[in-house]
């Protein structure tokens, strides 16, 4: 997946706005996780030198806070050299 990092902002988004802003990581996230992600961002992740995990809520929730960051960076960025 070229952009898992986004991926991973997108379906916590999608699944706020479905859920009502009731979202639960066991029950909603973690089955789509385990399905999609666990291969590379499971709980061995640091043998395999990926850069974050994706089964725990801790981790998972860190990883779509630097998304947010990046992304608020660079429109940041854009808006101060237009």
């Amino acid at each position: 997946m070229p952009y898992p990092k986004l991926c991973l902002l997108f379906a916590f988004a999608s699944f706020a706005m479905a859920a009502g802003g009731r979202v639960e990581f066991n029950r909603d996230v973690r089955p789509i996780f385990s399905d999609k992600c666990y291969t590379c961002h499971g709980p061995d992740a640091a043998a395999k030198h990926v850069p974050f995990r994706l089964d725990s809520e801790a981790a998972a929730r860190k990883a779509a806070q630097e998304v947010v960051d990046e992304l608020r960076a660079s429109v940041r960025d854009s808006v101060k050299n237009a």
